[in-house]
């Protein structure tokens, strides 16, 4: 078997059961962001690995739960994956929410690991 990133969701070994019992996900857009969750102590995110979802990634993370919290990065490219991304979830019959992340205090953008 050889690897496919658009067949993985990154930390999703071990965020099943947290999605599952929170019956919710955050799905942020790369790897950093999971791992600072995670040592935060949200334990239900994971991430595609890229900005676009694939079918085989939102099959998986529906069988977790079918709610979905997009966090992606504040940047113009997160910006319209969160859209593209709200709308194929949409289309799949998830319960989709966004979460946009403010600006740092000197007006950068921020990403969910630095927020």
């Amino acid at each position: 078997m050889t690897y496919s990133k658009g067949s993985v969701l990154f930390g999703l070994n071990f965020a099943f059961r947290h999605i599952r019992s929170a019956d919710m996900s955050v799905l942020v857009e790369g790897n950093a962001d999971v791992v600072k969750m995670h040592q935060l102590d949200v334990c239900n995110v994971v991430a595609p690995c890229g900005t676009s979802l694939t079918d085989e990634q939102i099959r998986l993370l529906g069988k977790a739960s079918k709610n979905v919290i997009l966090m992606l990065d504040g940047d113009e490219a997160g910006r319209k994956a969160t859209e593209r991304n709200g709308k194929k979830l949409v289309e799949t019959g998830m319960n989709v929410s966004g979460l946009e992340i403010p600006k740092a205090e000197d007006g950068s953008k921020q990403d969910p690991d630095s927020f």
